[in-house]
This record gives C-alpha cells, structure tokens and sequence, in this order.
C-alpha cells in the first residue's frame, strides 16, 4: 500500500517519501516515532523528520502525546478531507495571486482608457477580452472557495484566506 500512496502523492507533487510515510503513519495501529520511520522506511532521520513536518503543516499527519521524550505521530484517518483541506490552502493562494494581477490589470486597462500614462505594459484588444474572460472565471470561483471553505476542518488549519475575504 506504501507504494501506491507513494506513486499517488506525486500526482499532487508531493515526493514518494511523503507518499511513502503517510501510508506507513495512516496504516500504524499506534503512533508512530521519527525511529520508527527511519527502521521501517529505510530513510534518514532527517528525510522522515522533514516530511512528518510537510504532511503536519498539510494537517494530514498530527502529533500526539505519549509517556516518554519522543514525539510520536499518526496520520489523519479522515483522508478525503485532509485532502481538501489541502487542495482548498492550494487554490486558495493561487487565486490570491490571480485576483491581485487581475486588479492590477483592470487598474491599468482603466487608466489607459481614460488616457493616463500607466507606464504600465499597453494591453491590446485581445488583451483586453482575455483579461475580461480571466477575471468573469475567477469570480465564478469565489462562491466555489466560500462553500469548500465551510467544508473544511479549522482544527487542522488550512489557510482560509480568500474564503475570509469573501464574507
């Protein structure tokens, strides 16, 4: 199964590592230690310590506490929505850098149509409808970022910022 989620995770761009470690913490009947996974994986302390921290900061993996001085881990059980989680922080930061270019744009293309000197790139017709079919998409989206934002776990942080935005 490792290497099927591993084979999976690169579909999204995480590394098979990643793949590899969220298999072994999601099929783990107990949490799990970074030795644990260094001993099971064959990988470097350093290499299951970085992706532990990737798939955390993703909320697919948490830490939990156990007796004793090491950090023990365990993997989101709840997959699909760890996954949405993680494709609604993606998308979301995507459409803040589309949204603020699509401004910027739209400021330009107002200036020069009201014949100030933008010292900014001149946008041609074809420009102009491209940019206007650009921006009609991505408010569509909007409503789309608000009703995945409801479906999302806070406790698991994904960054709700574009979804904030819209309330």
């Amino acid at each position: 199964m490792g290497e099927a989620f591993a084979s999976a995770y690169k579909f999204y761009g995480f590394s098979e590592i990643a793949g590899r470690v969220f298999s072994l913490l999601y099929f783990a009947a107990e949490p799990v230690t970074l030795d644990d996974l260094v001993a099971q994986l064959g990988i470097s302390k350093t290499t299951a310590s970085v992706n532990v921290r990737f798939l955390t900061g993703l909320g697919m993996v948490r830490r939990v506490w156990q007796p004793g001085r090491k950090e023990y881990y365990l993997a989101e059980r709840d997959f699909s929505r760890a996954m949405l989680d993680y494709l609604l922080a993606t998308f979301q930061k995507e459409y803040a850098v589309i949204k603020e270019a699509i401004g910027e744009s739209e400021r330009i293309l107002q200036e020069a149509q009201q014949g100030v000197d933008t010292n900014g790139p001149a946008l041609l017709a074809g420009d102009v409808s491209l940019l206007e079919k650009l921006s009609k998409t991505y408010r569509g989206w909007e409503w789309i970022l608000k009703i995945l934002g409801r479906l999302t776990s806070p406790r698991r942080g994904a960054k709700n910022v574009a979804a904030k935005e819209l309330r």
